[in-house]
């Protein structure tokens, strides 16, 4: 506006100008009370902000008027109302600690629970593990004596035989008849052996006579 207003000055006329300057006050006036309304505006939004955080009350003992007129203590009562609000906002604020060490102690055991859980999970796991581990072992080691065992007894066995097929078949013997209440042999006599015979001096084989056998 400044700017139209100089280019007017130049080449316009003077009412034309008045008129401006005019127009140009009144807008200029009008945006600097808008302005100053602005600024009071945040300010009482600010304090009632500020009022609506620290707008407690002190606790004052004496009537209240019910009238709305302002009720006027003395400064020992207010410096008393002010300890015991300060009182009752420590108290406050240890009540809120003491709230959130508590929350914190819950969750901490809540997690060292939770831990301790996971742990004895695992643990069982392991010892189950372990145990069908050492079952297996059991169950081999018990299958390798019982092989241990089995050869064993098939060795022996097998030695056994072999002894037994080393061995001579025993004569058997015939069986003798019963001859008249005498037990007579079966076995055939031997055929008498022949007669000597007697070398002459001419070198001739002769057989002696039947008597002098």
């Amino acid at each position: 506006m400044e700017r139209l207003l100089k280019d007017t000055v130049k080449k316009g006329t003077d009412e034309t100008v008045k008129k401006l300057e005019a127009s140009f006050h009144r807008a200029s006036t009008q945006t600097k009370l808008l302005q100053h309304q602005n600024k009071g505006l945040l300010a009482s939004l600010d304090t009632k902000n500020k009022r609506k955080k620290n707008g407690r009350s002190l606790p004052l003992k004496g009537k209240r008027k019910l009238n709305g007129e302002a009720t006027f203590h003395s400064p020992r009562s207010l410096k008393k109302g002010r300890a015991e609000q300060a009182a009752k906002d420590e108290a406050e604020a240890a009540e809120q600690l003491k709230k959130a060490e508590i929350k914190k102690l819950r969750a901490a055991n809540k997690l060292y629970n939770k831990k301790i859980a996971q742990e004895k999970r695992e643990k069982r796991e392991k010892d189950k593990v372990a145990k069908e581990k050492e079952k297996a072992a059991e169950a081999r080691r018990k299958a390798d004596e019982k092989a241990d065992r089995d050869r064993q007894k098939a060795l022996q066995t097998s030695q056994a035989g072999k002894r037994k097929a080393s061995r001579p078949l025993p004569r058997q013997q015939k069986r003798q008849k019963q001859v008249g209440g005498r037990a007579a042999s079966s076995v055939a006599p031997s055929a008498a052996p022949p007669p000597p015979s007697h070398v002459t001096r001419l070198g001739r084989n002769t057989k002696l006579p039947a008597k002098f056998r």
